[in-house]
């Protein structure tokens, strides 16, 4: 009884100042705690209340769910399928999903084999994604000094793009940007990101990946190039995922592998910091990307505001406040 009037409490708090509720998506995903995505009607029930939540399958996910639960990716699809949010897939070069980009372009490492059979899986088990997460600077291209992406990290990211859209059959793709190299700008008028914009308007998404205390740790001219990223997606008609995940120090020296005490009130804080940019994300996601070994934020107990599910409640009624 008192576990079912937690989770009343929790429905009723994330839906009584919402004014209306703004009913933009919100995407969970997470390698540590993954095993409760095929098990969501126990572990996640008020999630599962919401269509406004949905799930994005990784290469992490799916191997640490499987590790617990041999049929943990059968689960995890008849239980999130259908919902009106949908679901995502981390994607990545590989040549079953982008078999015309040049497979000397990239490196293929042993996670990526075992992904990529499970993506591959899901979509054959009837997963049906709507959109894809892609990382296109995972290659093993030099770099260009001057753009965040070269003309051949270009050139391998349009094959993609085409690739995944008839191998996957998803209507989205976002590559991932974050400035995380020191330069910073306006993104729609920066020679720097020229091929980036190219890319995403090709793919019609655009990712950005902003751990909280990344967020606040970084100086002013990266939040604004950030916003300017969003602004410059919105007068393009380009849709943006923006994803938060725990941040803090902690006994692991990388700070994305901590538990973060504060998670709530960061995430809180850039939601209100776009939207008084008029900034706000077409698409929200909470993630963390540690094992199972760490001490990081997980998608349950729900109860715990801390939590990544918590997390992805408050957002999925206060991304409009």
């Amino acid at each position: 009884m008192i576990r079912h009037a937690a989770l009343a409490l929790l429905l009723a708090a994330t839906t009584a100042t919402a004014a209306p509720i703004c009913h933009k998506p919100v995407i969970l995903a997470a390698d540590a705690g993954s095993a409760a995505f095929a098990t969501p009607h126990r572990d996640l029930p008020v999630i599962m209340a919401r269509g406004t939540i949905g799930l994005s399958l990784t290469n992490a996910s799916a191997e640490t769910a499987l590790k617990t639960n041999p049929t943990a990716l059968k689960t995890l699809i008849q239980s999130w399928s259908g919902r009106p949010t949908g679901t995502m897939i981390g994607a990545f070069y590989s040549p079953a999903l982008t078999p015309h980009v040049p497979p000397q372009d990239y490196q293929r490492g042993q996670d990526a084999v075992t992904a990529t059979s499970h993506v591959e899986t899901a979509l054959k088990d009837g997963l049906a994604p709507f959109g894809a997460e892609l990382d296109v600077t995972a290659t093993t291209l030099p770099p260009d000094p001057a753009h965040e992406l070269s003309d051949r990290q270009l050139a391998d990211a349009r094959l993609a793009i085409a690739d995944l859209r008839h191998t996957t059959h998803v209507h989205t793709i976002f590559p991932w940007f974050t400035p995380n190299d020191g330069h910073y700008g306006d993104f729609g008028t920066n020679p720097r990101f020229a091929q980036q914009r190219e890319a995403a308007q090709d793919a019609g998404g655009l990712a950005m990946d902003v751990p909280g205390g990344f967020w606040f740790a970084m100086p002013p001219a990266y939040q604004t190039t950030l916003i300017s990223t969003i602004h410059w997606a919105q007068a393009h008609h380009v849709k943006t995922l923006f994803a938060v995940s725990p941040f803090a120090t902690g006994p692991n020296p990388v700070a994305q592998a901590n538990h973060d005490d504060h998670l709530l009130e960061k995430t809180q804080a850039i939601a209100h910091a776009l939207a008084a940019a008029h900034a706000r994300p077409d698409l929200w996601m909470v993630q963390n990307y540690a094992g199972e070994g760490s001490t990081v934020n997980r998608p349950m107990p729900e109860t715990d505001p801390q939590s990544l599910g918590a997390v992805a409640l408050w957002l999925s009624v206060h991304a409009c406040d």
